[in-house]
């Protein structure tokens, strides 16, 4: 992996990974552009999802402002409109670097809300879009878990503190993986809580990706466990039948949880992705 910076255009520094698997020398057939989920950063999805992309393609993963080795304040704010436009100033970048390769954007969890959100508004920049455990509506365990209740009215008073814990119960919640829960909970580079505010930007992007709906240009692939206890299954059914595009895939994997990309179901998934995508370049 080789990692690179750009500046966004309000002069912070943002930090991003690319690995390829084009033949040395050779320009890649196509780019999967990753957006991370809540809190985390690129190179554990550059790492996971490499697996899940037809020879011939670059991987890039962007550290979203305020995670991994980009700058910005963490765990406090993701502002929907500045996060769009970095991740447009970024596929700039790319496109810059390897003029003409189509690209494909792919969002997890949190990162499907703003992976969504751009493609609402830039389709035609892209020519696929991937979304993993797309973020549409809470599922109960999460919602009603006794902390969470606490954790909301400590928000209303102080918004912009980062109180809420995205590891311990939550990270738990989320998978059956024990191998993820170790590299998560250890990880140096990320962070652990974050604020109600933080939180707000990311549910109200959601629900203007739900209410919104949306004309894409580009197919669409979604992808969520059915026994995901973080987000229902039941909101990217809501997304998948609002949205027009050319082609909308919904894939429910049986048996799975949240995190996708590391559930033990992950290698089936990973090969429906990689032929999904090879069916699209």
């Amino acid at each position: 992996m080789e990692r690179n910076n750009f500046t966004a255009s309000d002069g912070t520094n943002l930090s991003y990974l690319i690995h390829s698997k084009a033949t040395e020398g050779e320009a890649p057939k196509a780019i999967l552009a990753i957006i991370h989920g809540i809190a985390y950063h690129a190179e554990p999805y550059v790492q996971a999802l490499t697996e899940a992309t037809p020879n011939g393609w670059l991987v890039a993963g962007l550290d979203l402002r305020g995670h991994g080795y980009s700058e910005g304040v963490r765990g406090v704010r993701m502002p929907r409109k500045r996060i769009t436009r970095d991740i447009d100033e970024w596929l700039d970048r790319l496109q810059h670097d390897h003029p003409g390769v189509p690209i494909t954007l792919l969002g997890e969890s949190m990162g499907s809300v703003y992976a969504l959100r751009y493609a609402r508004k830039h389709s035609n920049r892209i020519t696929g879009l991937v979304l993993l455990a797309t973020v549409g509506l809470l599922a109960r365990p999460q919602v009603f878990h006794w902390s969470a209740v606490g954790e909301f009215l400590y928000g209303l008073v102080r918004p912009f503190h980062p109180i809420t814990n995205v590891i311990g119960w939550r990270l738990l919640l989320s998978t059956r993986d024990p191998e993820f829960v170790r590299m998560r909970s250890t990880d140096a580079i990320t962070f652990n809580r974050v604020s109600g505010m933080y939180l707000l930007d990311i549910g109200l992007a959601a629900v203007g990706n739900i209410l919104g709906g949306g004309t894409l240009s580009c197919p669409v692939l979604m992808v969520h466990g059915g026994e995901d206890k973080v987000v229902s299954p039941l909101g990217a059914r809501l997304i998948a039948k609002r949205l027009k595009t050319p082609d909308t895939t919904l894939n429910i994997v049986e048996g799975a949880e949240h995190t996708v990309p590391w559930d033990p179901t992950a290698p089936e998934t990973k090969r429906f992705i990689r032929d999904w995508l090879g069916a699209n370049e």
